[in-house]
């Protein structure tokens, strides 16, 4: 890893959530262009995510007429009718924040950038996959000193690198990578979460998962491999013509089943040293097993592996006792199904 790399900051900071390692998974509803252009929309995507609990409401903000050339008509035409003006995307951050959710936004192009950062004033920037080798814009983002979640579908590791060292020579110190696969649905097999821990080989900083799958269950796998951030796209509707990423959202019933699998599945994976609990201590007495006469022993017998068993209750002499058991004679008369215990031996 080159040294360099190694100054970048192994936390980042976005309004007061510290994101990293061993913390609380930070969890982005990304309601994209879900809106459809519509602010009656953002209301009901904001309160879904205010009711799951969400760390952070992430929605993308351009003029169409900057982000898309009018030479491809098809593309024009479908993103203007997604477009939001300033004023909505400012009433989606103060909505925000009057109910103490963070908002995020993805700047299509450096107008929009100057509006989030100067205007409304965004905690971090989040840097979708599409600005690969977009170095002009990045370094823009990056002069902002502004905390940085980049997405890298469609990167290849080397391209990661080498955004991560024009970054750093840009000013950012405050970085995030989040392995992402760039396909509206993505097939499991093409998902390769076994990315996020190539990615720490090289960067210090959180890494994370944004997700392109339909279901939950690669982002809870991606908290099992460690990932800092989980952001997964939200949805009001189902079936809309000539849109892809409601076929990778989550409704609002399922958007609170992951974000409560993943609180749920920080709690299982601890980080402790490996103990004993006082209930599972309990649980010792039935489920382990005892030195236990397999048939009548007789006064003076010689004890032998034919004449005891291992058998629950755990109660009496555990199985590490056997070297001490057996080949000792019996002082007593051991019944069948009873515990073979010192006090029944010669010593």
């Amino acid at each position: 890893m080159p040294d360099k790399l190694l100054k970048f900051s192994t936390t980042i900071n976005i309004d007061g959530k510290i994101i990293g390692a061993n913390r609380p998974t930070y969890i982005i509803a990304e309601a994209g262009v879900s809106h459809l252009g519509e602010k009656q929309n953002l209301d009901p995507l904001i309160k879904m995510s205010i009711d799951a609990k969400v760390d952070a409401f992430k929605t993308q903000h351009f003029y169409t007429e900057k982000f898309i050339s009018k030479k491809d008509k098809d593309w024009f035409s479908r993103i203007s009718e997604k477009e939001l003006d300033d004023l909505i995307i400012k009433y989606a951050r103060d909505s925000c924040i009057a109910n103490n959710l963070t908002f995020l936004c993805t700047p299509h192009h450096e107008e929009v950038l100057s509006f989030l950062v100067n205007e409304i004033k965004v905690s971090a920037i989040k840097v979708g996959s599409g600005e690969l080798g977009n170095f002009p814009f990045l370094k823009k983002i990056a002069l902002t000193k502004k905390p940085i979640i980049l997405s890298t579908g469609m990167y290849k590791l080397n391209e990661i690198k080498e955004t991560i060292e024009f970054l750093y020579d840009c000013g950012c110190r405050e970085l995030a990578i989040l392995h992402c696969t760039t396909i509206y649905p993505t097939p499991k097999h093409l998902v390769n979460l076994s990315v996020i821990d190539q990615i720490r080989k090289f960067f210090s900083g959180p890494v994370g998962y944004s997700d392109h799958t339909e279901g939950n269950l690669v982002p809870i796998g991606a908290v099992c491999r460690g990932a800092s951030i989980i952001e997964k796209h939200i949805t009001l509707f189902k079936n809309i013509p000539n849109a892809q990423d409601w076929k990778v959202s989550c409704d609002s019933k399922s958007l609170k089943e992951l974000v409560t699998d993943i609180r749920g599945l920080e709690v299982a994976l601890g980080g402790h040293e490996k103990t004993i609990s006082e209930n599972e201590k309990k649980s010792k007495i039935w489920a382990t097993k005892s030195i236990t006469a397999k048939r009548n022993i007789e006064i003076g017998e010689i004890i032998d592996s034919e004449s005891i068993a291992m058998m629950r209750p755990g109660n009496g002499l555990s199985a590490s006792n056997l070297n001490r058991v057996i080949g000792k004679k019996a002082n007593k008369f051991i019944k069948n199904g009873d515990l073979v215990l010192f006090d029944d031996l010669d010593n």
